[in-house]
C-alpha cells in the first residue's frame, strides 16, 4: 500500500520531466495524467509488471531525462561520433525502452518517441533485442509501432545487427527473432533443438537454460510452460524428475522473477492433486528423501552427511511462498512413508529427512500424535524424543498424560518416564507434582499465544502456516491464517491440553500452585473466541449445534459470569461475548438483580459498559429480555446504551479533525468518495464529541497540529469512553507503518510491532490492541483509500456491517418505547432522561421515522405532540408513515390530552384548508386529526 505514497512524489518529478527536451522540442511532463493506483505500471502482455515500484520507475526516468538533456547539448556531427560506449556510460537499452515505456503508459508520446529515437545510437544487440522483447511484452511493442516515429537512422556495425529504417518496435522483434535462429550457443541450440510443446519437454529445456547465464531465455521458456497444457500427473512426474530442491532453486532466482516462482508453485499444485494414491506417494517420496548410504550401516547415530544423495534445502530458500507448498509436499510424503515403516534405521533415515525440511517439523510431528495410525504414533514420539530440548517437553505432554484407551499402555509410560528423566529427578517428587507442572507449563504457553507474546514464523505480509489435524482425512494439514488467528489456535490448542491434564490429574491442584477454577476459565475463553470467530464475527450463533452448550454444562453460573470478567479485562471481547449468550440461556432475572459478587455490578453490566459495540449489545439484549421488579446497580448504564445504539442510522462516518476548517473539508472529500458521511471537527474535543454520537462512526482521521486537547490526549480520551474504545484513529502528518522487525539470527521470524506512542493510558502500560497509526497527509482519493485499509488491517477492527447497526437501533427503540410504556403504568427500573431528543432526531431520520412517531405517542409533551402532526402533514414522506403519525397523534392526545395551544391549532386548521389541490387521501388524512382534537374538547365539554 505504500505505493500510493511513492506515487505522489512521481506526480512532482513528471510535473518537470524532460524540460526542453533535445533538439528544438518544448516542454514535456505538463498536463500530463497523474500515476495512481493503476497508472503507470506498464504491464506486460501476459500481466506481469515491468516497472515494479514508483521509486524504480523515478530513477529510470531521471536517467532519462539526464540522457535527453545531455544529447541536447550536443550538435548531430558531435554526437554522430560520440563512440558507443561512451553513449551506455549515460543509459543503457533496457533503461532507454524502459523509460519510453512508462511515458507511454502516462501518454506522453511524443518525449516517449524522442527517447525511442536514440536507440539506434547504443547498437543494443540482437540477445539485448531479445532481452527488451522479454522484458517489455508485445502489448507495449505494439502500441510502440502505432506511434508517428521516424525510422531508426542507423542500426550496425560491432556488436550490433542490421536494422536501418525500421522503427523502435519492430527493430526490437527483428532483433529478437534473428536471435532465436542465430545468436544462440551450443547448449541453447540443444534445449530447444526438438522444439519442446510438452510441459515435461518444455522443463528439460528449462533445466539446460538455467545454466547458459542467459536468463531471458529461460523466462521465455517459463513463459511457455506456463501456457502449455498440463496434468496433475504431468506435474508429479516434474517433481519426480527433478526434485523438490531443482525447483525451489528455479523458484528462487531473483533472475527469473516473478514467472519462475509462478511456474513451480502451478507445479506444486497440480502435482498435489496427483498425489492422491498410496503408491504414487511412495514413489514420488523415494525421490526426496534421502536414501542411507550402505557404508554407514552398522553405525550406532546417523546423521544427515551419511544419507546419498543428500536433500539440499539451504535455508535462504525458506522464506517464500513456494517453498512452504515444496515443505508441505514433503513433509507429509515423508510423515506417510513413516506411518508404514518399523525397521529403525529407515526411521531414522525418514526422521532425518524431515528434519532437515525446516523449522515447524516438530510442531507437524507433535500434531500427528492425535492419529489413530499406532506405527505413526511410535514413530511420531520417537522423533521427538531425538530433537526436542527441554523447553519443549510440554509437546509430548499429550501422551504421558493421556486417558485414551487408543494409545497403548507402553508408549504412555515411557513418553512420561522420558519426560521425568529429562525435567531430572529433583525437579519431581510426586506425580500430582508432575501433573501441576504440566498444566501450569501448558497453561502459561497458551497465556503466552492469547497474549500475543510469542513470535511466530510469518510471511511479511503477516500470513501464518499452520499445522492442524483435519478429523475429515485423519492427517495433518497446513492451513494458512492471519496472525490474529493464529494466536487464537495456539491459545486453544494448548489451554484445552492444559484443561485436559487438569481434569485427568483430580481438580485439587492447589499444592501444584494450580487453579483448576482458573484454568477452565481460560479454556473456555480460548474456546468460545476461537468457535465465535470461526462462526463468523456477525453470523447468528447456534448454541445448540456448536456444542457450546455440553461443553459448559457442568460449569457453574457463577464460573460463566467469571469467565465474562476475564474475557473484558484482557480485551478479548469476543470470547466475553459468547459467555454472554451462554448465560441469557443458564442465567434468570434474579440472578441479574440479587448479584452479591465481588464486583460492585453484575458481568452483564460490565459488558453493556464494555468498549467493543458487538459486545455491548448482546449483553443489553439478554438484559432487555429479563422483566426486573426492582432497582439494580447500573442500570443507567443500560439506559445510556439503549440511547446510544438507537442513534445508529446504518450509515458509514468519518470524523475529520483539522485546526483549519478549509483543510478538514479538502480532507472531508477524499472520504466522501470511499463512501463516508463525514463530520467536521477543529478541535480534538469536538471530534471526539461527534466520534461518540452513535455507533456509526467507523473511523476518525485527526491532524497532529490538532490541540484542545492534544492527539495524545485526544487517544486516551477514546479509548477511556466504552462508545469510542475501539474506533481506529489516523493520525495525520506523521511517517508510515515500520515494516515488519526480523529477529536477529532468526530470518524465518516476523514479529509485527503495531503498538504506537500515542496509543496508551500509562506510559508503561500500553494497551493490548492498537487503534491508532500514524500516516503521511493523504493528497487524492488512493491516499484516503490506502489509510483506510491499512489503519483497518492494522488495528485487526472489523466495522459491524450496516444492516445490522440498523438492526441494534430498530430494537433499541422498540426497547425504549417499551421503558416509557411501563413507567406510565408506575414501574420505573429505568429512566430515559432525553427522550424527547431521541425522539425529534429519530423524526428527522428516514430509516427510523415510524419507530420514532410509536414513542412520541408515550411522551407527554406540546412539542413532540406538533412534531407528530408535522409528520402527518408533511406530503413529501411516505404516506403509510404520515398514517403511523396519525395514529400517534390520536394516541398521543388520548393519554395525554389536546397539548397543542393557541396557534398551533390554528394552524392545524390552517394546514386543512390549503390541502384543497392534494389527493382525497391526504385531505382525510388531515380531516382524521381535526376529528381527533374536535372529539378531546366535545368529550371534556359534555362529559356523560
Amino acid at each position: 500500500m505504500r505505493t500510493y505514497f511513492l506515487t505522489f512524489i512521481f506526480l512532482f518529478v513528471l510535473l518537470g520531466f524532460f524540460l526542453g527536451v533535445s533538439r528544438g522540442e518544448g516542454e514535456v511532463g505538463r498536463g500530463g495524467g497523474k500515476v495512481g493506483r493503476g497508472e503507470g505500471e506498464v504491464v506486460r502482455g501476459n500481466g506481469e509488471k515491468f516497472a515494479f515500484t514508483d521509486a524504480e520507475k523515478i530513477i529510470v526516468l531521471e536517467k532519462c531525462e539526464a540522457f535527453l538533456k545531455w544529447i541536447r547539448t550536443m550538435s548531430p556531427e558531435i554526437l554522430d561520433g560520440t563512440p558507443t560506449h561512451t553513449l551506455r556510460s549515460k543509459i543503457s537499452p533496457i533503461e532507454l525502452i524502459q523509460g519510453a515505456a512508462i511515458l507511454q503508459e502516462q501518454n506522453k508520446k511524443n518525449v516517449s518517441v524522442k527517447l525511442r529515437e536514440q536507440l539506434s545510437l547504443l547498437y543494443p544487440t540482437m540477445e539485448e533485442c531479445f532481452d527488451i522483447e522479454d522484458r517489455i511484452g508485445a502489448a507495449v511493442l505494439e502500441s510502440f509501432r502505432q506511434d508517428t516515429e521516424q525510422p531508426q537512422a542507423k542500426v550496425g556495425g560491432d556488436g550490433g545487427w542490421s536494422g536501418a529504417g525500421l522503427n523502435s518496435a519492430d527493430f526490437i522483434q527483428k532483433g529478437a527473432a534473428k536471435f532465436l535462429n542465430e545468436g544462440l550457443n551450443a547448449a541453447e541450440k540443444i534445449a530447444i533443438m526438438n522444439q519442446p510443446t510438452t510441459a515435461i519437454d518444455l522443463m528439460n529445456a528449462i533445466d539446460l537454460l538455467t545454466s547458459t547465464g542467459r536468463p531471458s531465455f529461460t523466462r521465455y521458456y517459463l513463459r511457455k510452460f506456463l501456457k502449455a497444457d498440463k496434468t496433475p500427473a504431468d506435474c508429479a512426474a516434474i517433481v519426480d524428475k527433478f526434485g523438490t530442491a531443482r525447483l525451489m532453486q528455479i523458484s528462487l532466482a531473483k533472475s527469473f522473477a516473478p514467472i519462475g516462482a509462478d511456474a513451480v508453485n502451478q507445479i506444486f499444485i497440480e502435482a498435489k492433486k496427483h498425489w492422491r494414491n498410496r503408491d504414487i506417494i511412495a514413489k514420488a517420496a523415494d525421490n526426496l528423501t534421502i536414501k542411507l548410504d550402505p557404508r554407514y550401516l552398522g553405525t550406532e547415530h546417523l546423521s544427515l552427511d551419511k544419507f546419498h544423495p543428500p536433500l539440499i534445502l539451504p535455508d535462504s530458500l525458506k522464506n517464500l511462498q513456494t517453498l512452504w507448498q515444496g515443505e508441505e509436499i514433503s513433509a507429509l510424503q515423508l510423515l506417510d512413508k513413516l506411518g508404514e515403516t518399523e525397521d529403525e534405521e529407515r526411521v531414522e533415515a525418514i526422521v532425518a529427512a524431515l528434519l532437515s525440511i525446516g523449522g515447524d517439523i516438530k510442531e507437524l510431528l507433535a500434531v500427528s500424535l492425535r492419529t489413530k495410525n499406532k506405527v505413526l504414533l511410535k514413530n511420531a514420539i520417537h522423533g521427538l524424543k531425538q530433537t526436542i530440548t527441554r523447553d519443549e517437553l510440554f509437546l509430548l505432554y499429550q501422551i504421558a498424560f493421556a486417558k485414551s484407551a487408543d494409545i497403548p499402555n507402553e508408549l504412555k509410560t515411557d513418553t512420561y518416564n522420558f519426560i521425568t528423566s529429562q525435567l531430572g529427578k529433583n525437579a519431581i517428587k510426586s506425580k500430582k507434582e508432575f501433573h501441576a507442572i504440566a498444566v501450569r507449563t501448558l497453561y502459561q504457553r497458551a497465556r503466552d499465544y492469547y497474549s500475543r507474546n510469542r513470535n511466530l514464523r510469518a510471511e511479511p505480509d503477516g500470513s501464518i502456516r499452520f499445522w492442524n489435524w483435519d478429523e475429515t482425512t485423519g492427517k495433518p494439514a497446513y492451513i494458512q491464517l492471519r496472525i490474529p488467528d493464529a494466536y487464537r489456535l495456539f491459545a486453544n490448542r494448548y489451554a484445552a491440553l492444559a484443561y485436559e491434564i487438569a481434569e485427568a490429574g483430580g481438580r485439587d491442584l492447589r499444592t501444584g500452585g494450580i487453579d483448576f477454577e482458573a484454568v477452565r476459565r481460560f479454556y473456555l475463553v480460548t474456546l468460545f473466541e476461537q468457535i465465535l470467530f470461526a462462526n463468523g464475527l456477525d453470523s447468528p450463533l447456534d448454541l445448540d449445534g456448536s456444542g457450546l452448550l455440553g461443553a459448559v454444562s457442568s460449569v457453574p453460573l457463577e464460573q460463566i459470569e467469571q469467565v465474562i470478567l476475564d474475557a473484558i479485562d484482557d480485551e478479548h471481547y469476543e470470547a466475553a461475548r459468547v459467555a454472554v449468550l451462554l448465560f441469557a440461556r443458564k442465567g434468570n432475572t434474579a440472578s441479574l438483580t440479587n448479584y452479591s459478587g465481588r464486583h460492585r455490578q453484575h458481568p452483564l453490566i460490565t459488558a453493556v459498559g464494555s468498549g467493543d459495540s458487538r459486545l455491548r449489545f448482546a449483553a443489553l439484549e439478554v438484559v432487555m429480555g429479563f422483566s426486573p421488579a426492582v432497582h439494580y446497580q447500573g442500570s443507567s448504564r443500560v439506559v445510556d446504551a439503549l440511547v446510544w445504539f438507537s442513534r445508529g442510522e446504518g450509515q458509514r462516518r468519518v470524523v475529520v479533525a483539522h485546526p483549519k476548517r478549509a483543510e478538514a473539508s479538502r480532507l472531508s472529500g477524499y472520504f466522501i468518495s470511499l463512501g463516508y458521511g463525514v463530520e467536521l471537527a477543529l478541535t480534538g474535543r469536538e471530534a471526539f464529541m461527534l466520534a461518540a454520537d452513535s455507533p456509526d462512526v467507523e473511523l476518525v482521521v485527526i491532524d497532529e497540529i490538532c490541540r484542545s486537547p492534544a492527539v495524545f490526549e485526544f487517544a486516551q480520551m477514546m479509548r477511556r469512553d466504552c462508545r469510542t474504545h475501539n474506533i481506529p484513529i489516523a493520525i495525520l502528518g506523521g511517517v508510515p507503518q515500520k515494516t515488519p522487525r526480523i529477529v536477529p539470527n532468526e530470518p524465518n521470524i516476523t514479529t509485527l510491532d503495531f503498538m504506537q506512542r500515542v496509543d496508551r493510558l500509562r506510559a508503561a502500560e500500553p494497551l493490548r490492541n492498537s487503534i491508532s497509526q500514524t500516516y503521511p497527509r493523504p493528497t487524492d482519493d488512493y491516499g484516503a483509500e490506502w489509510i483506510e485499509a491499512d489503519l483497518l488491517h492494522k488495528t485487526s477492527t472489523t466495522p459491524v456491517p450496516q444492516e445490522i447497526r440498523l438492526e441494534q437501533a430498530s430494537k433499541s427503540l422498540k426497547w425504549i418505547k417499551k421503558i416509557l410504556a411501563d413507567a406510565e403504568a408506575g414501574r420505573k427500573i429505568y429512566q430515559v432522561e432525553n427522550a424527547q431528543e431521541l425522539v425529534m432526531r429519530g423524526i428527522q431520520s428516514n430509516q427510523h421515522l415510524n419507530d420514532a412517531i410509536s414513542i412520541a405517542a408515550e411522551i407527554k409533551s406540546s412539542n413532540i405532540q406538533a412534531a407528530i402532526y408535522d409528520v402527518v402533514a408533511d406530503g413529501t414522506l411516505p404516506f403509510e408513515a404520515r398514517q403511523n403519525a396519525a395514529d400517534a397523534f390520536g394516541e398521543s392526545v388520548k393519554k395525554h390530552g389536546i397539548l397543542l395551544r393557541g396557534k398551533q391549532v390554528l394552524h392545524i386548521y390552517n394546514r386543512y384548508n390549503a390541502s384543497e389541490s392534494e389527493p382525497k387521501e391526504s385531505q382525510e388524512l388531515l380531516n382524521r386529526i381535526i376529528d381527533i382534537i374536535e372529539e378531546k374538547v366535545n368529550k371534556k365539554n359534555h362529559p356523560k
